[in-house]
Protein backbone atom coordinates (compact mmCIF):
# COMPACT_ATOMS: atom_id res chain seq x y z
CA UNK A 1 0.00 0.00 0.00
CA UNK A 2 3.03 1.96 0.84
CA UNK A 3 4.51 1.98 -2.63
CA UNK A 4 1.18 2.72 -4.30
CA UNK A 5 0.38 5.84 -2.00
CA UNK A 6 3.45 7.55 -1.60
CA UNK A 7 4.24 8.08 -5.21
CA UNK A 8 0.61 9.65 -5.19
CA UNK A 9 0.79 11.94 -2.42
CA UNK A 10 4.27 13.30 -3.36
CA UNK A 11 2.32 14.34 -6.43
CA UNK A 12 -0.61 16.02 -4.25
CA UNK A 13 2.48 18.14 -2.21
CA UNK A 14 3.91 19.61 -5.60
CA UNK A 15 0.45 20.72 -6.26
CA UNK A 16 -0.29 22.39 -3.19
CA UNK A 17 -0.95 26.03 -2.88
CA UNK A 18 -0.68 25.79 1.08
CA UNK A 19 3.35 25.31 0.73
CA UNK A 20 4.13 28.69 3.59
CA UNK A 21 1.53 27.37 6.18
CA UNK A 22 2.60 23.64 5.66
CA UNK A 23 6.61 24.71 6.30
CA UNK A 24 5.40 27.29 9.35
CA UNK A 25 3.13 24.02 10.56
CA UNK A 26 6.34 22.27 10.61
CA UNK A 27 8.84 24.85 11.65
CA UNK A 28 6.48 25.56 14.64
CA UNK A 29 6.49 21.61 15.96
CA UNK A 30 9.48 20.72 16.54
CA UNK A 31 8.91 16.53 16.58
CA UNK A 32 6.82 16.73 13.13
CA UNK A 33 9.60 18.77 11.88
CA UNK A 34 12.10 16.05 13.00
CA UNK A 35 10.18 12.80 12.02
CA UNK A 36 9.79 14.28 8.40
CA UNK A 37 13.20 14.74 8.31
CA UNK A 38 13.89 10.83 9.50
CA UNK A 39 11.11 9.45 7.07
CA UNK A 40 12.63 11.89 4.26
CA UNK A 41 16.41 10.09 5.33
CA UNK A 42 15.53 6.98 5.33
CA UNK A 43 13.91 7.07 2.15
CA UNK A 44 17.41 8.30 0.87
CA UNK A 45 18.41 5.57 2.47
CA UNK A 46 16.50 2.62 0.49
CA UNK A 47 13.80 1.97 3.95
CA UNK A 48 17.26 0.66 6.26
CA UNK A 49 17.09 1.09 9.78
CA UNK A 50 18.98 4.89 10.38
CA UNK A 51 22.24 2.50 11.96
CA UNK A 52 23.05 1.56 8.82
CA UNK A 53 22.44 4.40 6.52
CA UNK A 54 25.31 6.27 4.49
CA UNK A 55 24.11 9.29 3.04
CA UNK A 56 22.68 12.30 4.93
CA UNK A 57 21.18 14.05 1.46
CA UNK A 58 17.81 14.94 1.54
CA UNK A 59 15.57 15.22 -1.52
CA UNK A 60 13.65 18.18 -0.59
CA UNK A 61 10.57 16.80 -2.65
CA UNK A 62 10.52 13.99 -0.45
CA UNK A 63 11.16 15.40 2.60
CA UNK A 64 8.42 18.46 1.99
CA UNK A 65 6.35 15.59 1.05
CA UNK A 66 6.12 14.11 4.49
CA UNK A 67 5.65 17.51 6.06
CA UNK A 68 2.65 17.99 3.77
CA UNK A 69 1.65 13.80 4.80
CA UNK A 70 1.71 15.35 8.55
CA UNK A 71 -0.05 19.09 8.30
CA UNK A 72 -2.85 16.94 5.99
CA UNK A 73 -3.16 14.34 8.82
CA UNK A 74 -3.09 16.97 12.01
CA UNK A 75 -6.03 19.17 9.94
CA UNK A 76 -8.42 15.80 9.48
CA UNK A 77 -7.76 14.97 12.99
CA UNK A 78 -8.24 18.26 14.34
CA UNK A 79 -11.72 18.27 12.33
CA UNK A 80 -12.43 14.91 13.21
CA UNK A 81 -11.66 15.27 16.85
CA UNK A 82 -14.32 18.61 16.63
CA UNK A 83 -17.28 16.86 15.13
CA UNK A 84 -16.98 14.13 17.83
CA UNK A 85 -16.39 16.57 20.81
CA UNK A 86 -19.58 18.75 19.39
CA UNK A 87 -21.94 15.06 19.52
CA UNK A 88 -20.36 14.54 23.08
CA UNK A 89 -17.91 12.06 22.50
CA UNK A 90 -14.66 12.23 24.31
CA UNK A 91 -11.68 10.26 22.61
CA UNK A 92 -9.09 8.21 24.35
CA UNK A 93 -6.12 6.45 23.64
CA UNK A 94 -2.83 4.97 24.94
CA UNK A 95 0.60 6.07 24.45
CA UNK A 96 3.00 3.88 23.29
CA UNK A 97 5.06 2.45 26.14
CA UNK A 98 8.45 1.04 23.94
CA UNK A 99 10.08 3.38 21.37
CA UNK A 100 10.86 1.25 17.78
CA UNK A 101 14.86 1.12 17.59
CA UNK A 102 14.13 2.23 13.87
CA UNK A 103 11.86 5.32 14.76
CA UNK A 104 12.75 9.18 14.42
CA UNK A 105 12.56 9.04 18.35
CA UNK A 106 15.68 6.40 18.96
CA UNK A 107 17.91 8.60 16.67
CA UNK A 108 18.62 10.57 20.31
CA UNK A 109 20.52 8.16 20.94
CA UNK A 110 21.58 9.47 24.82
CA UNK A 111 17.87 8.68 25.59
CA UNK A 112 18.76 4.74 24.83
CA UNK A 113 21.31 2.68 25.98
CA UNK A 114 22.68 1.27 22.51
CA UNK A 115 26.24 -0.45 21.62
CA UNK A 116 28.38 0.96 18.90
CA UNK A 117 26.85 0.65 16.10
CA UNK A 118 23.47 2.46 17.79
CA UNK A 119 21.74 -0.43 18.07
CA UNK A 120 19.46 -1.11 21.34
CA UNK A 121 21.97 -2.65 24.12
CA UNK A 122 19.27 -4.52 25.57
CA UNK A 123 16.00 -4.40 26.42
CA UNK A 124 12.84 -5.23 28.66
CA UNK A 125 9.13 -5.65 29.91
CA UNK A 126 6.89 -8.50 29.90
CA UNK A 127 3.99 -9.33 28.08
CA UNK A 128 0.99 -7.85 29.36
CA UNK A 129 -1.35 -11.41 30.87
CA UNK A 130 2.19 -11.84 32.51
CA UNK A 131 1.83 -8.55 34.19
CA UNK A 132 -1.76 -9.13 34.98
CA UNK A 133 -0.92 -12.78 35.78
CA UNK A 134 -3.27 -13.79 33.50
CA UNK A 135 -3.00 -17.58 31.90
CA UNK A 136 -2.93 -18.25 27.98
CA UNK A 137 -5.59 -20.22 26.62
CA UNK A 138 -5.44 -23.85 25.97
CA UNK A 139 -3.75 -24.57 22.83
CA UNK A 140 -2.44 -20.70 22.12
CA UNK A 141 1.37 -19.95 22.68
CA UNK A 142 2.91 -19.06 26.53
CA UNK A 143 4.09 -16.02 24.79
Amino acid sequence: MRAQRLPLLLKASKRTAERREIESFAAANREIDEFCTFAALKDANGGLPHNEWKTDRLDGDILFMWKFIQYEFFGQWAALKKIFESRGIKLIGDMPIYVDADSSDFIITILFLTDKEGNPAGCCGRASRLFFGRRPALGKSSL
